[in-house]
């Protein structure tokens, strides 16, 4: 058998898989694995966490429900997630999806938890990876330390009882005091301030969830004309009709009704940019702090 023979049985090989294989975009998913602590109590608890991180955003990848990990000396007692998108200095994104396992121990000693499959979507394709084992250590229980009553004490109880008792005279004193009492116009609830700090703390246009935030922005909307109107919003006619009879700047409010008007013709395609959604909601509840009624 002449020497190049296995060279050119290789080659082929190759060109075999480039051919079947070439076209398959690369796995985009990175996996890491950790555990909140090495050694565990028998009466603590241990977390395990699988977090999934690609280049993109949340919607970028699909993945199906992680399976329980099968463990051994471990018992799950609950399990939850966590979403983030973080960006970088040259404008791109990187999302991040993680898994948290609650496990309580059975018994000192070793446990381990075994790897995990996950399968996942990128762009039409199925793949899978698979989670790190982990091993750690059970120790004894805690010995919870028992309190012992010294008779010395008696005095510093004696204080604490005098000193609640003032505490209670005072605060019962100062809502008899309160009682019947208006509040000044000053200490009513700003309405449209409450509404334009939701907006900033829970809404972050640039996280790439498109659909998601102008769900969310449209729910602020509609909670603050119930509020504010004391009325039960049914469909977008009743929306507009509730913006159109509450006191505010005209011109911002023809903005909203715009904006408004924008969403159901673009809904074919795609929908309302999240950011300028954000940006009319923005000029709304700000202007609105000015006019509490």
């Amino acid at each position: 058998m002449p020497k190049s023979f296995p060279a050119l049985t290789g080659l082929m090989v190759l060109s075999v898989l480039i051919f079947v294989y070439g076209d398959q975009p690369l796995a985009p998913v990175g996996v890491k694995t950790s555990l909140s602590a090495n050694t565990v109590p028998l009466d603590g608890e241990v977390v395990f966490s699988i977090e999934l991180s690609w280049n993109g955003v949340l919607d970028d990848v699909r993945i199906d429900k992680v399976a329980e990990p099968v463990t051994e000396n471990l018992i799950l007692r609950g399990r939850g997630s966590a979403n983030r998108v973080i960006g970088d200095s040259l404008g791109g994104n990187r999302a991040f999806k993680r898994f948290d396992f609650y496990f309580k121990p059975q018994a000192t000693g070793r446990a381990r938890i075994k790897p995990v499959n996950i399968m996942y979507v990128y762009r039409g394709r199925p793949h899978t990876v698979y989670s790190d084992a982990a091993f750690f250590e059970i120790s004894p229980p805690v010995e919870k330390s028992r309190k012992v009553f010294m008779p010395g004490s008696v005095l510093l109880w004696g204080l604490l009882l005098l000193f609640m008792a003032a505490v209670f005279f005072v605060t019962i004193r100062f809502f008899l005091v309160r009682r019947g009492q208006k509040p000044s116009v000053e200490q009513r609830l700003d309405i449209g301030e409450k509404y334009h700090r939701l907006l900033q703390t829970t809404i972050h246009p640039s996280n790439g969830q498109e659909r998601e935030n102008r769900a969310d922005m449209l729910k602020l909307l509609d909670s603050y004309l119930m509020e504010k109107t004391g009325q039960t919003l049914e469909g977008a006619q009743t929306r507009e009709a509730m913006l159109a009879g509450i006191p505010g700047d005209e011109k911002v409010k023809e903005r909203v009704f715009k904006m408004l008007r924008e969403m159901k013709n673009s809904e074919e395609d795609g929908g309302l940019p999240a950011q300028r959604m954000y940006e009319e909601l923005d000029a709304f509840f700000k202007a609105a702090q000015h006019n509490v009624s």
